[in-house]
């Protein structure tokens, strides 16, 4: 695992195919900078993965048919979709193939044609795979194909595939004594001219040789997630300083409220920045080293054991392979020394003052496997699409009000006075909004305008009655600013529930506490006027739908007691 590390990080990878990954659904893998995601076989052998860096997006490409013709072929295939910025992607595929004979059999006539052709569909494409079959468009050393070969080979005449391999061997035994390409690359031709392809010189600890395809020409400028500011180095008191500052100087546009609303957030940004906050743009997080006990000495052996595989490559002889074998034993227990004293001495470290949230965070670094599986948050293109449309449907269906309803409402008995209701449109007291202010949750996370409620709290007096000025002015003209109508909206699948995805929206906290003014309001006038039945708990402060349901048992108690 150190040398895959290594590998990623030293040459830079933002995106790795992998095959023969052995995992089973129980085993996630953690790697600092990416996302697996995996399509496992439960049994020994095979399972291939896809790892991503986090600055990219990735949506899983599932076609029912193709998946049950790979499975029934002894198959194992992910095809994920990956958003390289907003208005560039690119498919790529991980496939693995068993070696045929004796324990798999070979497949069916037909199957290669028809992922491939599945495969050509998407485009562009790269497919990187382990398939186990041999032939002279991709290897030197062999005159025909074989079995799996040769049906290989009349799929990619099928499709407009470009085989980018150059016919060196990618496999060999432990002892050099026998070799062969069995890895195959194929690619869109769009873009198969813009493409390098390199077999690297070591192995890296596995018995294939790594493969870097480099494409070139295409911008890979992520812009997605959300942006967020960094408070760990700021200056509370210059930040509050800063703030009184603009404050007394700012000016409300009653004519344009939009403006002076994006101007009110414009100078709690620069506030921020002056106060030495840190902008983060989005996805722009990158670790520099693959784990928290990774050092220069780490890479350092990895360099030393690809240098002793290098020269047992060029001069393969009996003292080389035990020198290669002997720095591969000894790579191995200094990684697991370097662990256990690097864990021993975060152990020594904690104290009362340590943050649970950095506990936590080192031990998934330095746990090897822990439970769970990314792949079971893959959310499928059509999963998503189909949540999408319900969340934001194309067309609105307009179902008005029956009259036999209307009449209805209008039935409903209400004793409202008239001061309660005038009430109502007062403007929101100091009183009022500092009470919202102090039930706020620090750690909520913030919306757009990318201002916490941690921040919020930090805000001094004479702003928050700035914002509350405002507030009774949005209130007293009934007009709002835009930004209140955008949200950050995050597609969750529910555990258990196979396609099923849950909605969370993040909006403004400065919208929030507008909503809790009027919230607080409308609570106080429902109940003081009796608007809501004595039976109506849900929903309601101090009430929940348990007490209904504790008053029903006890009623069936008591009627049973009763003999009714």
């Amino acid at each position: 695992m150190p040398d895959l590390h290594y590998l990623l990080n030293e040459n830079k990878i933002g995106i790795a195919a992998l095959c023969e990954t052995r995992l089973n659904d129980n085993d996630y893998l953690s790697f600092t900078n990416y996302e697996i995601f995996t399509n496992n076989r439960n049994r020994h052998g095979g399972g291939v993965a896809i790892l991503m860096d986090k600055r990219f997006r990735f949506s899983h490409v599932y076609d029912d048919r193709i998946n049950t013709l790979c499975t029934n072929n002894e198959i194992e295939i992910i095809v994920g979709r990956i958003w390289l910025n907003s208005n560039n992607q690119i498919y790529v595929c991980s496939i693995y193939s068993p070696p045929r004979g004796s324990n798999h059999h070979y497949t069916d006539q037909h199957t290669w044609t028809e992922v491939l052709q599945f495969l050509n569909g998407l485009t562009p494409i790269i497919i990187c795979g382990d398939i186990n079959g041999k032939s002279a468009l991709w290897s030197n050393q062999i005159q025909g194909p074989d079995n799996e070969g040769k049906k290989l080979e009349t799929a990619i005449s099928y499709t407009n595939f470009f085989c980018l391999n150059n016919g060196e061997n990618t496999w060999m035994s432990a002892d050099l004594s026998s070799t062969s390409a069995l890895d195959i690359t194929l690619i869109s031709n769009i873009i198969a001219h813009k493409c390098n392809w390199e077999i690297m010189d070591s192995n890296y600890g596995s018995d294939h040789l790594p493969i870097i395809t480099r494409i070139n020409e295409i911008s890979s400028n992520p812009d997605f997630g959300r942006p967020s500011f960094s408070t760990s180095t700021i200056d509370w008191c210059t930040f509050q300083e800063e703030c009184i500052s603009f404050t007394e100087a700012f000016h409300i546009v009653v004519g344009n409220l939009n403006a002076t609303y994006e101007e009110l957030i414009s100078c709690i940004h620069r506030s921020l920045l002056i106060a030495g906050a840190i902008r983060h743009k989005p996805n722009n997080l990158r670790k520099n080293t693959p784990s928290p006990w990774w050092d220069e000495k780490c890479n350092e052996i990895i360099r030393d054991k690809s240098r002793i595989f290098r020269e047992f490559k060029n001069q393969p002889s009996q003292a080389n392979f035990k020198r290669y074998t002997e720095s591969c034993k000894a790579a191995s227990k200094f990684f697991a020394k370097k662990k256990k004293l690097a864990f021993r001495n975060f152990c020594s470290s904690i104290d009362i003052n340590t943050p649970i949230t950095r506990v936590w965070s080192y031990i998934r670094a330095f746990a090897k496997k822990r439970k769970g599986n990314s792949s079971n948050l893959i959310i499928a293109e059509k999963e998503f699409n189909e949540a999408f449309n319900k969340l934001a449907p194309q067309q609105v269906i307009d179902q008005p009000i029956s009259d036999e309803d209307k009449q209805a409402i209008w039935n409903i008995p209400c004793n409202i006075k008239e001061n309660d209701t005038s009430y109502l449109l007062t403007p929101f007291s100091s009183t009022e909004y500092g009470e919202v202010i102090t039930t706020l949750k620090t750690k909520s996370a913030p919306g757009p305008d990318l201002i916490s409620n941690k921040i919020i709290k930090k805000i001094p007096p004479a702003t928050h009655s700035l914002i509350l000025k405002i507030f009774n002015i949005f209130y007293n003209k009934g007009s709002y600013p835009e930004h209140w109508n955008e949200f950050y909206v995050v597609f969750i699948p529910k555990p258990g529930r196979k396609g099923a995805l849950r909605l969370i929206s993040l909006a403004n906290n400065i919208h929030k506490i507008f909503e809790k003014l009027i919230l607080k309001r409308l609570e106080w006038w429902a109940e003081n006027s009796h608007i809501l039945q004595k039976y109506q708990s849900g929903f309601r402060r101090g009430l929940s739908c348990t007490d209904t349901v504790s008053t029903l048992i006890t009623d069936i108690h008591l009627a049973n007691q009763g003999k009714n």
